[in-house]
């Protein structure tokens, strides 16, 4: 919830109240030298500073999540957050013996051959204990955008009940991102699973156990991401943002938060392939694939469509300038540079815009409004690429790239 620091009028989703503060208030930001995420933050804090969650000391404004940061670029604050979790730990269940310490089995761990130190854009370091927690850095250094100290030790060791032992045992995810309160858990599982029985027994057993505990607390929204599907993952960055936001208080205490819980069932992504054409007179899914063609590095046409097969798409052709709905095989999409992105923003904005798209294509003034990448702006949605297309000035993007390639007829691919 939000309201602009403006007119005051009311929206029930942040991502609206920022979109409506550019359009209807840009000689205000201009004045204030604020963007709008900055000037619905400042309305209710008086400030563009966040407190570090460890030293306490200012923290910087973060553009990629329209609030200031939770921890500062200090190295040394990593360290003092988790030490903090070990005196909590040690107070609440009493002092572990050195076998049971999870500090000191992290540190066993850390001489793994697997294990080593990543190197964010920013220069800070993360210590990773195996190659999926490598890629899971790489991907919130390289596509994220996040910065080293987004990226934080689990504050906390989770304690269950094992009734088949009858002991109790300690669980240490993996990462915790502080802006989020998000706790990750990186799982190689799907095509690089263990197949011997006794192993997939054990280890089903003891998921269930972690899972269960990670459902029944209520501090910490938590996912688990297994065999490198991020889509999930970035969707709920996506809803924590905008629901973490209430113009109305200053800070949402933790009981009235919403919390997710995301255990490995929901992160091994539904089977979209098999997903029917969707007719226009069906309800929105929300669901999105952006297919952007190049030639010669220029923009040649930009599509739309809401399954993965790309059965059916909604397409601007640059060279008739209209939109239209085509298939994989149109002429526009031959020859041309194919990339593809899956839509990780707000569903409900996702079901309105396609919902235009679709009756524009399927009207008779196909020439009124054409451009796809302008029109997702003016629902809150944004785009931004490294080759310098974009329809915002704040390098907001909603999108994520994929490998995928373009089925045509034939079995040939784009």
């Amino acid at each position: 919830m939000a309201n602009c620091p403006y007119c005051h009028k009311y929206f029930p989703k942040k991502a609206l109240a920022v979109e409506h503060i550019y359009k209807l208030h840009s000689a205000e930001l201009q004045q204030s030298g604020m963007d709008a995420p900055q000037a619905l933050y400042f309305s209710t804090h008086g400030t563009l500073h966040g407190k570090c969650m460890a030293c306490g000391k200012p923290t910087d404004w973060s553009t990629k999540l329209g609030k200031p940061y939770k921890m500062c670029g200090d190295p040394a604050c990593r360290q003092k957050l988790r030490d903090a979790a070990l005196k909590n730990h040690i107070k609440v269940y009493g002092k572990a013996t050195l076998l049971n310490d999870m500090e000191h089995q992290k540190e066993m761990q850390k001489h793994r051959p697997t294990a080593g130190k990543y190197q964010f854009k920013d220069g800070g370091y993360v210590d990773y204990l195996s190659k999926p927690e490598k890629n899971f850095l790489q991907f919130c250094d390289k596509i994220m955008d996040f910065t080293s100290n987004m990226i934080q030790n689990s504050p906390e060791t989770f304690v269950y009940y094992d009734p088949v032992t009858k002991t109790n045992r300690q669980y240490d995810p993996d990462f915790y991102l502080p802006d989020y309160n998000l706790i990750v858990e990186i799982k190689d599982g799907g095509s690089h699973t263990n197949t011997n029985p006794a192993f997939v027994k054990e280890t089903k057993y003891k998921v269930a156990l972690k899972d269960e505990v990670m459902r029944n607390q209520t501090k910490y929204n938590y996912i688990k991401i297994t065999d490198q599907s991020y889509g999930p993952f970035v969707e709920l960055l996506y809803r924590i943002i905008d629901e973490d936001y209430d113009s109305n208080m200053k800070q949402v205490s933790t009981k009235n938060k919403k919390k997710y819980v995301i255990t490995e069932a929901a992160c091994k992504e539904a089977n979209e392939t098999d997903d029917p054409i969707v007719d226009i007179d069906e309800p929105m899914t929300g669901k999105a694939y952006l297919i952007i063609g190049r030639k010669g590095g220029e923009v040649a046409c930009v599509g739309l469509s809401e399954t993965e097969k790309l059965q059916r798409i909604y397409l601007n052709d640059f060279t008739s300038m209209n939109l239209r709905e085509t298939n994989p095989n149109d002429p526009a999409l031959q020859n041309v540079d194919i990339t593809i992105f899956k839509y990780a923003g707000d569903k409900e904005l996702m079901k309105d815009f396609f919902a235009t798209v679709i009756k524009l294509a399927l009207s008779n003034s196909k020439n009124a409004i054409w451009d796809i990448i302008q029109m997702m702006s003016k629902f809150g949605i944004f785009y931004t690429d490294k080759e310098g297309m974009k329809n915002n000035d704040h390098k907001k993007m909603d999108f994520i790239k994929t490998n995928k390639k373009m089925e045509k007829k034939g079995g040939e691919e784009s």
